[in-house]
């Protein structure tokens, strides 16, 4: 009777949403970013390394494999793979997904990415394609572009996306966006306009503002509607952010606009770890009958780290009259740091046990196959860097007298760069935020990189 209770709960649970709008950290502490592709029903692999950067890679092809393990299966199934290409500088430049068709024992062209950027590093254009057996004979049949805009700051200023049906390869403009900042380099608003097909002209979409405290922390975030007809904007969403006395973001709270006031509808707390990392993320709804917070139906999530910082497991739970597992995801890594194997699992209540349900393989550092790359290791280069985790200071042993030293972060950003001349120099990161990070060290004849993690 107790596997039969259970598995009624879990299935009255599991129907609440995860929607945390926080920055869950990614598997391998890369930031993600990127046209958001899932958005069919093809069965591409949720736990592809999403990230664009990586400079261990320059210059390297790299396959990811995806595996999904079937209804009461005994072993694993190939899912997919996805083929990577990373540029000179560790950007990825080209990724085509394949889906393996078991049937015909062969792997078939399923999506491709594509990536540009700027000599800065910050991404220019994204390019997402289906391919489409019935288009001109077969070939690849665009779906969506996305353009990128920076100020001389790295801040980006302006946006504009594109779309195309999958039966056509002609571009139709979308959506446009316009960031302003204010004074202290904060974002301020972004307005969104969309093409208006009936109209031919482009039109207002919404409107998006921050609000911050004295600290410069986000405290509010507001999504307005646009109203064309009228030339204004009506309220419509927002965010409230809480904090601690360390500056961590404890709490949000989601609202939406009804007849003159503002109404609860999410509530999220988030406890950190002794790092300064989230441990955990506790969900609540709103209930207008009760006017408080429920208490039945909740769901919550917990983090736990390596040493470097990056997420080994990812535990979710839901509770109806009592917490019960739902799903977890668990991260390897080799001892370079890449990513080496993400599990998910959900768990049966009738088993009591967590079943398989999708893993991806990454390929061994040493085992990618290599153009030119100019790349080697620290400990093979005679430098050194240390402390490693660093707070607010890092000593850098070159290995040279003379070239530079850049701190990038995971989404191949420039966080500061500076001319070393010497055998050992400080860098001074007080200002940089917590996180994972490259350490680029550069000379006439050699190019150093490490990874680096800063915890406040």
């Amino acid at each position: 009777m107790k596997n039969v209770y259970q598995t009624l709960i879990t299935i009255l649970v599991t129907t609440a949403i995860f929607c945390h709008s926080g920055s869950v950290p990614a598997q391998n502490g890369f930031q993600n970013q990127g046209i958001s592709a899932k958005t069919d029903n093809s069965s591409e692999c949720n736990c592809v390394d999403p990230a664009l950067f990586d400079p261990e890679k320059s210059s390297t092809v790299d396959t990811v494999t995806c595996y999904n393990w079937p209804y009461n299966g005994e072993d694993w199934n190939v899912q997919s793979i996805t083929i990577r290409t990373f540029d000179e500088n560790g950007h990825v430049v080209d990724a085509i997904l394949k889906n393996y068709d078991i049937g015909n024992d062969l792997f078939t062209q399923v999506r491709h990415y594509t990536y540009d950027f700027y000599e800065t590093g910050k991404l220019k254009e994204e390019t997402w394609q289906n391919w489409n057996p019935d288009l001109n004979g077969g070939s690849w049949s665009n779906m969506q572009k996305q353009y990128y805009e920076y100020d001389e700051a790295g801040k980006v200023t302006f946006t504009h996306s594109w779309f195309s049906d999958f039966n056509t390869t002609e571009w139709e403009d979308g959506v446009k966006e316009f960031y302003s900042y204010n004074s202290f380099d904060k974002k301020d608003t972004v307005i969104t306009k969309y093409w208006n097909y009936i109209q031919n002209d482009w039109y207002y979409s919404y409107r998006h503002r921050y609000e911050y405290n004295n600290n410069m922390e986000l405290v509010a975030y507001y999504k307005d509607w646009a109203n064309n007809l009228a030339g204004d904007f009506t309220q419509n969403e927002r965010l409230i952010y809480v904090y601690d006395p360390v500056n961590n973001q404890t709490e949000e709270i989601d609202q939406y606009y009804s007849i003159n006031e503002w109404i609860n509808a999410e509530h999220r707390v988030i406890a950190y770890n002794e790092q300064g990392l989230e441990e955990s993320v506790f969900y609540q709804n709103w209930d207008p009958f009760n006017n408080m917070w429920d208490t039945l139906v909740m769901n919550r999530e917990f983090f736990e780290y390596n040493e470097n910082g990056q997420v080994t497991e990812n535990l979710k739970q839901a509770n109806y009259i009592m917490w019960v597992n739902t799903e977890r995801t668990q991260n390897l890594y080799y001892e370079s740091g890449e990513s080496k194997q993400t599990l998910r699992q959900t768990w049966s209540s009738f088993y009591e046990m967590w079943q398989n349900d999708e893993k991806c393989d990454y390929p061994e550092p040493e085992n990618i196959s290599t153009g030119f790359s100019n790349f080697k290791s620290l400990a093979s280069s005679g430098s050194n860097i240390y402390p490693n985790p660093a707070r607010d200071q890092i000593s850098v042993i070159p290995g040279s007298n003379h070239g530079t030293i850049a701190l990038i972060t995971t989404s191949g950003e420039l966080v500061l760069s500076e001319t070393y001349t010497g055998h050992e120099i400080t860098v001074d990161v007080s200002a940089v935020p917590s996180g994972i990070y490259f350490m680029k060290i550069s000379s006439s004849d050699k190019t150093v990189t490490e990874k680096i993690v800063i915890n406040k």
